[in-house]
């Protein structure tokens, strides 16, 4: 689970941007957008959104990296007989 998520030189992304998949405190539409996974309330979507040629892409990218390379950033002895399952 991840609950933020921050870049730093990253392509042209040189200052560290931070995307938070924490929900606020507001119980507004909670029931459809919220989930709470061992204490933490989590947001089940997120939206990304920006001007023309501000990095959204960038920071999909990343995500991306992140998603093919994850185990590579636990300790080995974690790695062994780690199952994986693609969304």
């Amino acid at each position: 689970m991840i609950l933020k998520f921050s870049i730093t030189n990253f392509g042209p992304i040189r200052e560290t941007q931070t995307i938070s998949f924490e929900a606020e405190k507001s119980d507004h539409l909670k029931n459809y957008y919220i989930t709470e996974v061992s204490g933490h309330r989590v947001l089940k979507a997120m939206l990304l959104f920006g001007a023309n040629a501000s990095g959204k892409t960038n920071v999909l990218n990343a995500l991306d990296v992140l998603r093919k390379n994850w185990p590579l950033f636990l300790p080995l002895q974690r790695r062994k007989g780690l199952l994986v399952s693609r969304f």
